[in-house]
Parts: structure tokens; C-alpha cells; sequence
């Protein structure tokens, strides 16, 4: 029998939205940007801080996500990293098909979805090309 989930309060929620770093967030769970993910796996493996404190690092209060979640989130972050397919869009919503009406919808969700995705890979690229060419320029 699965372990019950520790729900957000809409109060948790909305300090939780208010981080750059989260993608989307309900009561049950909580995704995280593509630049958090990697920014995650950078401070795990390269400078060796522990989940909670790359957590608390990077604005969040541990004590809401809760031991447990942050355990588990780390794990898929982890698993992520070391697959071949990289970092997963969890932001984008899978592909239905139902009435037609209601398929143009989806797929226009689906479809903005994406691009907020896209928007959303492409500054964490000019970021790193920016932090890349800053390190450059002090060698």
C-alpha cells in the first residue's frame, strides 16, 4: 500500500509558485524548470552538497517540501541525469484524443506548453553560454 502524500497548502503553493526554479505545482506534487535539474546536478556531483541543502541553496524551505519529497525528487533528478534522454519536459501535457472540440483544445494546451518549455530551455542556454564566456574572459 503506497504511502499517503503529503499535500501543499494553498498558502505552501504560493510561495512555492513564487521560485523561478518551479515549473508547475498542485496539491499533490511539484515540477521543477530544466535549469533547476541541472543546477541540482552540478551542486550534487561537482561541489557534493546534499539534496537539502542544494535545496535550501537555491530558495526553498526544506521544511515544506518535506525529507521524503526532496528524496524522492532528488532520486528522479538523478535517474534523469544518467539516462541517455536527459532531462524529461514533465511541463508538457501527453497527447489525447478525444472529440474534436476537445482535441483542439488539448493540443493547443499541449502546444503552449511547449513553448513555454522552449522559451524556457532557451534563456537557461543563454545563461550558460553567459557564465561560459564570463569564465572565459577571467582565464
Amino acid at each position: 500500500m503506497p504511502a499517503p502524500v503529503n499535500r501543499f497548502t494553498k498558502e505552501q503553493m504560493e510561495i512555492l509558485r513564487k521560485n523561478p526554479y518551479v515549473l508547475a505545482i498542485n496539491e499533490k506534487q511539484i515540477r521543477f524548470t530544466k535549469e533547476f535539474k541541472q543546477t541540482f546536478c552540478i551542486l550534487y556531483t561537482k561541489d557534493g552538497m546534499r539534496p537539502k541543502e542544494i535545496f535550501e541553496k537555491l530558495g526553498f524551505d526544506y521544511r515544506m517540501l518535506g525529507e521524503r519529497r526532496i528524496w524522492g525528487i532528488s532520486e528522479k533528478i538523478r535517474k534523469e541525469f544518467s539516462s541517455n534522454d536527459g532531462f524529461s519536459r514533465d511541463a508538457l501535457a501527453p497527447r489525447t484524443r478525444q472529440s474534436d472540440e476537445s482535441g483542439l483544445r488539448d493540443e493547443i494546451n499541449r502546444l503552449r506548453s511547449e513553448v513555454d518549455y522552449l522559451k524556457q530551455e532557451q534563456s537557461s542556454l543563454k545563461s550558460i553560454i553567459l557564465e561560459l564566456l564570463e569564465k572565459k574572459g577571467e582565464a
